[in-house]
This record gives C-alpha cells, sequence and structure tokens, in this order.
C-alpha cells in the first residue's frame, strides 16, 4: 500500500506539473485564437468580394485581368497586341475607366491565349477557374511537402492577403505560386516538369534575379539530373516562342518598344529601391538597381558557401524571401509567390513550440489594410516583405552566417 500511495502521489506531481505548464501557455494560445479568429473573419469577407469580383458577373472592367484579355484579343485577330492605342480601346469598350497596359514579355502569350476567343466575361469566368485550381493544387502541394501534418494549418493560406488580392483583381501571383511550388515539389522527382513550370517566372522576370542566380550556380554545381530542370525550361520556352512567332512575328520588338514608351523604371510603385530614393532625395534611375545587385552577390554568395548541402525547400525559401524583397519595380499581389516560405515557417515554428501569433498578426494587418482600400500601389505595403522575412527569420532561427549543413541550424 505505501508504494502505491507514492505511485499515486507522483501521479499527482505530474499532473499538477501538466496543469501548471499549461495554464502558462493558455494566455498565448487565448490570444492567438483570438486573433486567428479575427483574421479569419476578414479573410472571408474579403473572400465574398473575391469570388463576386472573380467570376466575372460584378465590375470585370475595373479588373487587372483584362489587361491580360485584351492583350489576347489583339494577339489571336492579327494585331499588335503590345500596341497601347488598341489595347487601350479594348479596354475602353467595356467600360475600363482607367486603361493600362501590360508589361509581361511575350512568354506569357501561352497562358493567356485562351483569353483572346472569348468575350470578357466569359474569359474572366475561366480565368477565375484557373486561379481557383491553381491555388489549390499549390496548397495541396505545400501540405504534401510539409509532410502531411494533421490539422488544417495549411488553411491557412487562404487567410494570406496577396492571394486574394491576385484572385480579386485577376493578376497572376497565383501561377507565379503554382510555378515555384510545382519547382520545390518535384525538381529531384520530375526535373523535365520542374523546369518547364519555371517558365511562368519568366513572365516577371525581375522578380526572381537573385533566385534565378542560385538556380544557374546549383545547375553548374550539382550532378547531370539538374541539367534536366535547364532542358525542361529551354522546352517550355521554345514552345511559347513558337506561339508567340506564330501570332506575331514582331512581339519581342513590339514589347521592348512598349517597355520604352510607358517608362516602366520610373513608376512610382512602392518598392524598397522607390523608398531609398526619396530619403536620399534624388531621381537617380541607377539607385533603384542597388538593392537587386546586392541581392544578387548575397544570394550568389549565400549558395556557394552551402553548395555541398544545399536545399531548396530550406535555404531556397530563404533566397525567395529575397528576392521579392529587391526588384525595382512589384507590386503586393506578387508577394503571393512566398506563401511556400511562410507556411514552411509557420510549420517550423509550430514544431519547436514557439508561438503562431506573428504570422496571425502580419496577415491580420494585411488584410485590414486591404479591407480599408489600400491598393496595389499603395506605400502602406512597404512593410511586408521585410517583416514576412524576418518572422521566417524567427520561425527557423536561421543564422545567414551558418555554413553548415542544411537542417543542423539550432
Amino acid at each position: 500500500m505505501p508504494r502505491q500511495e507514492g505511485v499515486d502521489e507522483a501521479n499527482a506531481l505530474v499532473s499538477s506539473d501538466a496543469e501548471v505548464a499549461r495554464s502558462k501557455q493558455n494566455p498565448w494560445q487565448i490570444v492567438t485564437a483570438v486573433c486567428f479568429s479575427l483574421v479569419v473573419m476578414m479573410a472571408v469577407v474579403a473572400g465574398v468580394f473575391a469570388v463576386i469580383y472573380g467570376s466575372g458577373r460584378v465590375n470585370n472592367a475595373n479588373r487587372d485581368f483584362i489587361l491580360y484579355w485584351a492583350t489576347a484579343r489583339l494577339m489571336v485577330h492579327s494585331g499588335n497586341p503590345y500596341d497601347v492605342a488598341e489595347n487601350l480601346r479594348l479596354q475602353r469598350s467595356i467600360g475600363m475607366k482607367k486603361p493600362e497596359m501590360m508589361l509581361n514579355p511575350p512568354v506569357i502569350f501561352l497562358l493567356i491565349l485562351p483569353l483572346g476567343f472569348l468575350n470578357a466575361e466569359n474569359a474572366a469566368a475561366l480565368w477565375f477557374v484557373l486561379l481557383a485550381v491553381s491555388l489549390g493544387v499549390s496548397i495541396w502541394m505545400l501540405w504534401v511537402m510539409n509532410g502531411r501534418k494533421p490539422g488544417k494549418l495549411h488553411l491557412v493560406s487562404l487567410c494570406y492577403m496577396p492571394v486574394l488580392y491576385s484572385v480579386m483583381s485577376g493578376q497572376i501571383g497565383i501561377f507565379l505560386l503554382l510555378a515555384v511550388t510545382l519547382f520545390l515539389r518535384l525538381h529531384q522527382r520530375r526535373p523535365y516538369v520542374a523546369g518547364a513550370a519555371l517558365l511562368l517566372c519568366a513572365t516577371k522576370p525581375h522578380l526572381f534575379l537573385p533566385l534565378g542566380i542560385v538556380l544557374l550556380l546549383w545547375i553548374v554545381t550539382e550532378s547531370r539530373e539538374s541539367h534536366r530542370i535547364l532542358v525542361g525550361f529551354i522546352a517550355a520556352f521554345s514552345a511559347t516562342a513558337a506561339v508567340a512567332f506564330y501570332f506575331d512575328p514582331q512581339a519581342w520588338t513590339q514589347w521592348m518598344q512598349m517597355v520604352r514608351t510607358q517608362n516602366v523604371v520610373g513608376w512610382p510603385v512602392p518598392s524598397l529601391e522607390r523608398l531609398i530614393l526619396l530619403s536620399v532625395h534624388s531621381d537617380s534611375v541607377w539607385l533603384e538597381f542597388l538593392p537587386e545587385a546586392a541581392g544578387c552577390v548575397w544570394a550568389g554568395w549565400y549558395f556557394w558557401t552551402r553548395r555541398a548541402n544545399w536545399s531548396w525547400t530550406d535555404q531556397g525559401l530563404l533566397v525567395l524571401l529575397v528576392s521579392v524583397a529587391c526588384p525595382p519595380h512589384t507590386w503586393i499581389t506578387d508577394q503571393a509567390v512566398l506563401l511556400p516560405a511562410i507556411l514552411a515557417g509557420a510549420y517550423r515554428a509550430e514544431e519547436s513550440g514557439r508561438p503562431l501569433l506573428p504570422f496571425v498578426l502580419i496577415m491580420g494587418v494585411e488584410l485590414l489594410e486591404m479591407l480599408c482600400g489600400a491598393g496595389m500601389a499603395s506605400p502602406y505595403y512597404l512593410w511586408t516583405v521585410p517583416v514576412w522575412l524576418a518572422c521566417y527569420l524567427y520561425a527557423v532561427r536561421v543564422n545567414a552566417l551558418d555554413v553548415g549543413p542544411a537542417g543542423s541550424r539550432a
């Protein structure tokens, strides 16, 4: 009996310690749960707008999707897809109040080609379906890549504001997300497919320069298997180049002429480069490319010091975050491509017992800004990528000076 009483006392002490531990965790859990509930409610409101505007039934004329539709329409009808006057005329014909030009190079033609055969409303419905399917596939693959963990943490992706904004506006941020996710998922098992998927990233090449440098260095230094990724990309690029040549043999020349007339470099977009120019009171164009150049140099050094143990789902995600932070021309919808890094960081934080509250708060503030009317060019989004970068480092405790093997970080 004394022995049994001792066991009971020990069990009581263990239970007491567990209760104390749970009580210490409860405040953080309660705050996180409350904040997450608010974020979900805001995401639902934003999602309703995304469905309404994405379905093509309401206000299609004021969505960026129309830029792609008008360009594709001119392309399939033997026009100049980069003719500013004709493009704007088409947009105004369906009620576009502030017509703009599509700035993407002709590698996007293969993606937008089906839109040119449809009227604006039907094309909008098709585009919305493509965006929804691409988002669903991307989230599923990210869940699989992170170990098919129980729970619904991967569904927090639906609360990520750039994803919702991309669907609402009809921007191609979701397709960029799909391309990066396919590469991360398939670069070892299906290198040809992974390389072909990267063609979508070429629709906004300035967004991936540091990442592209690391990719080329990795292909050069890795085994023959990695060269198949380059082959896959070249094959996909050749296919879209053939489509562009078939519909418009002068497409590349026309695109370069259009970019020069639009003076893209001087656009007041919310970016780190623009912030630098404003802080030094300078209009020197070359200053806009300093962060991009610095990012490329850092990315090359970062890969080279870790090339023996390189992992795209580890160090590669940090390079992705830096790449999106550097370009001189970017929009908030482009940040949808950061979802793999954000979700991986959330999973790692959960595994190590670190609070998820920073992730919830950042998503909540982004959603609040969008619901309050901050547009794609709003300077109020300048903080987002640097803060997500800091949040990722907090979650995985990456030391940028650590050159040890992947997965060995404390």
